[in-house]
Formats: structure tokens, sequence, C-alpha cells
């Protein structure tokens, strides 16, 4: 495998994890079910067509990140949801962008 091209893969991937979160609402994630919505094609002639799954180290780490500041919360003992705390932070971040761009 090849290392990531962009120094700040990281950070990008983190910010990708939590506009998961915040898009789903109060509908809880699993780190089996992010890994999914990362995958990518496999490679191989005999199966073209299908995909594996993304590495689930990173994003369970970002995930315990985000938990371990209250910026996710537990439901159901596995799955997780975005906190009060963690919605906020999104829309404040989304309203700074805004604010600089005008």
């Amino acid at each position: 495998k090849n290392a990531p091209a962009c120094a700040d893969w990281f950070y990008i991937k983190a910010a990708s994890v939590m506009r998961h979160f915040y898009v789903s609402g109060t509908t809880p994630l699993g780190v089996s079910t992010l890994a999914g919505k990362y995958s990518h094609p496999a490679s191989g002639r005999s199966t073209p067509h299908h995909t594996r799954d993304a590495s689930r180290k990173v994003i369970r780490s970002i995930v315990q990140q985000f938990a371990g500041q209250n910026l996710l919360l537990t439901r159901d003992g596995e799955a997780r949801h975005i906190s009060p705390n963690g919605r906020k932070m999104v829309e404040e971040f989304a309203n700074s962008l805004l604010e600089r761009k005008d």
C-alpha cells in the first residue's frame, strides 16, 4: 500500500467522519458502518464489481477521540451518534467558514 499523498490526511478523514455523524443525526453509526461508507474497489480481475471495506483502525481511533471529547454519545452499548456539543461545534465551524467567505 502507498502512504497517503496529503500530510493532513488524518484531519481530513476526521472531518469527514464527523460530517457523517452530523448528517445521520440521531441515527447511530458504528465503526463497521463507517468502514463500509469508505469502501474502495477490490483489486483483482476475477471480481471487479466487489468492494473492500476501509481500515477500521483509523476510523475507530477517530471515533474514540471524538467520544472522549464528548462530541459523540454511545447508544445501545456500541453504536454512537452526535451529541449536542458535537452538533454545536460543527454548526459553529460551518458558520465561521461562511463568514470568512463573505
